[in-house]
């Protein structure tokens, strides 16, 4: 599979951030693709930080390039 470059538009960025590989996990059961969660197909992985619970989507699945234009 070829590897593409996708660009993305927001409306806004609060933070970035750097997260070290070894904090991700795997989405809960209840929540991932198993589920009958609307869109829990999205989600990739999770991490837990201090403070802070972060949602990892998968990109590839929500930005899917047959669903783009062509340039």
């Amino acid at each position: 599979m070829a590897k593409e470059v996708v660009g993305l538009v927001v409306d806004g960025v609060s933070e970035v951030l750097r997260v070290e590989s070894d904090t991700l996990e795997d989405a809960p059961k209840p929540v991932s693709g198993e589920s009958t969660y609307s869109g829990a197909e999205y989600l990739k992985s999770i991490a837990k930080l201090a403070d802070r619970f972060l949602i990892y989507l998968d990109l590839g699945k929500i930005i899917s390039t047959r669903e783009l234009p062509a340039a």
